[in-house]
């Protein structure tokens, strides 16, 4: 084919998008031109994914890898990972699987937190192991909140060390859909965020570190807002939801004691935001980079996570690589009930 026959102006595009498409389905590889310039290409998915394979193992210009960039990931012969009952973590904190050495990987639970993965990459299994290896602190009482687009609650995998289910106070499914569930879900929450907001006024404190401090009798819990898989094209009320817990943890050094945790099967262009981010394998090297910083979760096996954490203190230390604990139970669906009231002390009811 002549360049030429492959030159198609904006305004054809524009006139005749479903042919031109069609061509491009067809195979074509076609060049957009505005103005006598060529501004953007339309080619078939398969010549995208060799363009991103060739991304994927092309460092940037002037990058010079770290020691973690070049061994991961690392599909070297481990031992076989323990069960999640037989792992433990600090008080507080949730244990998920190992790390490549053996040792017990851990995650902060009052901490934001998205993971992406490609469909099938492991994140339900990550969610299981995230709720079932939580250790509550004794002091600081936690309580989750759940909301998933799909039409039944998240299936929990493991078997929990710790006496008891999940602190789970509701739940909510078919959220990637207006309808009487999400609204309910956004409602909840809402009335929890300004019920805190409230608490830290009234006790002329920012933080909830500070709101405990100054009454410590009162027993304000860590509330983590789950949101499971919200679909490709979030509802706006989510969107909101989502924004503002995360801009409630970055204004004048407001922390509320709300946390997210974030499941989704794409970047959702504000990985940056997250002070834990975890990939699963992406389908793209640049899904991968936007998530934890480098390429790679591309390559990763079905159940392998990388880790990239955001310290307050500006660094980024290089990605941890581990590995989620096989499922070991037999499956169950998350309990909890679809509330719609908090009262004045935060508990929630319907």
């Amino acid at each position: 084919m002549r360049i030429t026959d492959r030159l198609v102006s904006a305004t054809e595009l524009n006139r005749n998008s479903k042919d031109v498409l069609a061509r491009a389905t067809a195979g074509a590889r076609l060049v957009v031109v505005n103005n006598n310039q060529p501004i953007a290409a339309i080619v078939p998915l398969a010549d995208l994914n060799r363009l991103e394979d060739l991304d994927e193992h092309r460092p940037p210009l002037g990058h010079h890898p770290s020691t973690a960039e070049q061994t991961l990931p690392n599909h070297a012969a481990t031992a076989p990972p323990a069960q999640l009952r037989h792992l433990t973590a600090s008080p507080g904190n949730t244990v998920v699987g190992q790390t490549n050495s053996g040792d017990p990987f851990e995650l902060q639970v009052a901490a934001h937190t998205v993971v992406v993965g490609a469909t099938g990459t492991g994140k339900s299994g990550t969610l299981s192991a995230m709720l079932a290896g939580f250790h509550q602190d004794p002091n600081i009482p936690t309580r989750f909140i759940a909301g998933t687009g799909k039409s039944s609650t998240p299936r929990i995998m493991h078997t929990r060390a710790m006496p008891g289910p999940p602190p789970i106070a509701a739940a909510y499914v078919d959220i990637e859909k207006d309808g009487p569930s999400v609204k309910k879900f956004v409602s909840v929450i809402r009335q929890s965020i300004l019920l805190r907001r409230a608490r830290l006024r009234d006790a002329e404190v920012k933080t909830i570190a500070q709101l405990r401090a100054a009454e410590p009798k009162e027993n304000d819990p860590n509330i983590i807002v789950i949101i499971d898989e919200p679909g490709t094209h979030i509802l706006a009320e989510i969107r909101w939801l989502i924004n503002v817990i995360l801009e409630s943890s970055t204004e004048s050094d407001t922390d509320l004691g709300i946390y997210l945790w974030l499941f989704m099967q794409y970047e959702p262009g504000y990985a940056d935001l997250f002070t834990q981010r975890i990939a699963h394998r992406t389908n793209t090297a640049a899904a991968s980079r936007a998530v934890i910083g480098s390429n790679g979760a591309r390559s990763l096996q079905t159940g392998e996570g990388l880790l990239a954490i955001s310290k307050q203190d500006g660094g980024r230390p290089d990605p941890q690589q581990f590995r989620v604990a096989a499922p070991d139970a037999e499956p169950y669906p998350l309990a909890g009930l679809e509330q719609d009231l908090v009262d004045s002390d935060g508990a929630i009811y319907y």
